[in-house]
Order: structure tokens, then C-alpha cells, then sequence
């Protein structure tokens, strides 16, 4: 019997031995497997990545960033030049008064060039291009030469017999420097509302031998004409080639 009961002690051992391993050391767990992610589906040709804490956008062509715009060109240089000072000056009595009376011309009654003598004509000449604050050559192809026709020869025939004979300033004389004053061009076309304006209230003030005023018409006729000087000068230069 007593080795039996000592088998009996020797399990018993074992047993609590081995219930006290597992209180102390619970059995590992096999792992647990994770899901494989899944994959993400590759965005189409050409589309822009979504974020989904942005709000939708739309698929126009105008949320799509074209190329850099070029800066502005529109600065001070494309702009309408400043009025020219020596332009659009209001019109004024002759100040050539005293030296036509010299030349035996009366001021408020100045024939029509034609009939003016050789010397008679080069001394009004020589007025007339102190007026433009110009030599001989801006109208003349010469200094020796003074009969060949050209373009400004013929405007200023029109301008004498039209302008210096038909009209008056009011009741003063009227001459080439009342409208030019030491400059050839009298006008500045960039500012065709200056223009305008220019010529209505200034060339109004000339009255013909009638004492009627002057209207556009009487220039630039009718249907109204803007460059009436064309014609002239066109005309002209084709007499001056037909001349060669």
C-alpha cells in the first residue's frame, strides 16, 4: 500500500503543478490575420485627385488653369500723346498787318495771289513762311525754282484765296499767321473730339465778305468731307508728274 499511496502523491503533484502553470501562463493565441487592403482604384487619364474633405467641383473647362496671361501692353505709350501746346491755339488778328500796308497791300483787302507782281509776291512770300515757321523748300522743290507745281503749292493757293481773301477774323484782317502762328500744322488729329470741338468754336468766328459765318459745309461741303486737302494735294502731285 505504501507505494501506492506514494504514486497517489506523486500525480497529485503533477496535477497542481500543472493547473498552476496555466493560471500563470495562459496558452498563446494562434494570430490573427488581417484583411488585405483593398486596392485603390487607379485614377482615369487627365482626372484631377479628389479630396473627400473638399466640396465637389464641377468638370468645366474653367476650373482647369490655362496658360500664364501675358502683363498688360495698355501703358502711358499707347495712349492718345498729350495736347501739343503749339496746337489748337485759338485764332488771332494778323500781327503782319503793318508789313503788308509796306507792300502797298491793304490788310482787310487782300487780292487774290495771281495779281500780285513778281516782287510783290516773294515779299508776301516771305510772310507767309514766317507765319508756317518755314523755308522756301517746304513748299518750292527750290530755292531757284518757284514755278513747279507741287501738293503744298496747291493748299496754299486754296488756303490765300479762300481763307486770307474770302474771310475775315470778325471785323479784324485775316492772314496765314492768324491760324498757324509760327507752326505748319495747325491741328492734332490724335484728339478728334479736341478737333472737333476746335473747329467749331474757333472757325465759326470767320466771317465771309457777306459778313456771313462760316459752317462746316463751306469748307468740307456736303456730304461732309474730313480731309478736304486730299483732293488737292492728289491733284497736284499728278499735275506736277504730268509736268516731268
Amino acid at each position: 500500500m505504501k507505494p501506492l499511496r506514494a504514486s497517489c502523491r506523486v500525480f497529485i503533484a503533477v496535477g497542481w503543478s500543472l493547473v498552476a502553470s496555466a493560471c500563470t501562463h495562459p496558452p498563446e493565441q494562434p494570430p490573427t490575420e488581417t484583411p488585405a487592403a483593398t486596392p485603390a482604384t487607379a485614377p482615369m487619364e487627365g482626372a484631377q485627385p479628389t479630396d473627400p474633405t473638399s466640396p465637389a467641383r464641377s468638370n468645366s473647362s474653367a476650373d482647369v488653369p490655362g496658360p500664364p496671361q501675358p502683363a498688360s501692353t495698355t501703358d502711358a505709350t499707347s495712349e492718345a500723346p498729350p495736347l501739343d501746346p503749339s496746337l489748337l491755339r485759338p485764332l488771332r488778328t494778323t500781327a503782319f498787318a503793318t508789313e503788308l500796308e509796306q507792300l502797298g497791300l491793304d490788310p482787310d483787302a487782300l487780292p487774290a495771289i495771281s495779281t500780285l507782281g513778281q516782287m510783290q509776291k516773294l515779299d508776301v512770300m516771305e510772310l507767309v513762311a514766317q507765319s508756317l515757321g518755314v523755308e522756301c523748300t517746304h513748299c518750292h522743290v527750290s530755292d531757284s525754282d518757284y514755278r513747279a507745281e507741287t501738293p503744298r503749292k496747291a493748299v496754299a493757293r486754296v488756303m490765300w484765296n479762300d481763307f486770307v481773301v474770302g474771310r475775315r477774323l470778325g471785323n479784324e484782317p485775316l492772314f496765314c499767321d492768324s491760324c498757324h502762328q509760327g507752326s505748319p500744322k495747325i491741328l492734332q488729329r490724335t484728339h478728334k473730339r479736341a478737333v472737333k470741338a476746335y473747329m467749331k468754336q474757333q472757325y465759326a468766328r470767320l466771317v465771309d465778305a457777306q459778313g456771313q459765318g462760316t459752317v462746316c459745309a463751306d469748307c468740307h461741303g456736303k456730304p461732309f468731307q474730313p480731309r478736304i486737302l486730299d483732293a488737292l494735294t492728289s491733284a497736284a502731285s499728278t499735275q506736277a508728274a504730268t509736268a516731268r
